[in-house]
């Protein structure tokens, strides 16, 4: 499993929250989404990687911008 721990700009309510949650698993396949409308945090479980770079692609014209970006293994930590 794949944890990926993302910063974005531009969630102003948990209406933010809803919509980037659903622009993601429209996206991507994940397993599971959460949002942080107050910490501007991202966090998505998934069973592959996704590059920041196809974040980025769905994020932006949604006008939410990536600060940061965190990938990590969590069935083998050594990975990454």
């Amino acid at each position: 499993m794949i944890q990926i721990d993302i910063k974005v700009d531009g969630m102003i309510g948990e209406v933010s929250e809803e919509f980037l949650n659903s622009a993601m698993t429209d996206a991507f396949q994940v397993t599971k989404i959460k949002s942080n409308h107050r910490q501007k945090e991202l966090s998505i479980c998934a069973e592959s990687p996704i590059p920041k770079e196809r974040i980025q692609r769905i994020l932006n014209p949604l006008g939410f911008q990536v600060l940061d970006y965190l990938c990590k293994d969590q069935t083998n930590p050594e990975l990454f």
